[in-house]
């Protein structure tokens, strides 16, 4: 998909005079830097990551072709419900931050798949 991208930035402060013309179009798939066979997006239900930039009913853009690091955001199934959450590796273990509560340790009796890595939040502001 292509989107006129504008050649100029939008001052979040004090108004700035701006361009009047278009300079390219922006490919979402080339901007986004994901591997387009390997993502999809799922829609947020809920709060608690809005310390991280999704809020309620946001559309995440996932990557199954990326693997997790340290404290990156991931889409889970654990013990058979879907979750975001944040993803942390200590002692060979993996433990899963899932709002405010402390982590959740995954043990090897845990029903645990990554999904993907959360690449992306879009949100709707109202």
């Amino acid at each position: 998909m292509l989107i006129p991208l504008f050649n100029c930035t939008v001052q979040a402060g004090f108004p700035s005079p701006a361009d009047d013309y278009l300079d390219k179009a922006i490919d979402l798939n080339e901007h986004l830097e994901v591997h387009k066979s390997s993502v999809f997006m799922v829609r947020v239900e809920g709060d608690t990551f809005v310390t991280h930039g999704i809020l309620d009913g946001a559309m995440l853009i996932v990557d199954k072709a990326e693997p997790p690091r340290q404290s990156c955001l991931i889409v889970c199934i654990l013990d058979g419900e879907f979750h975001v959450g944040r993803y942390f590796t200590k002692n060979g273990s993996v433990e899963l931050e899932l709002g405010v509560d402390q982590p959740r340790l995954v043990t090897p009796t845990c029903d645990f798949e990554i999904w993907g890595v959360v690449k992306h939040a879009i949100n709707k502001l109202l």
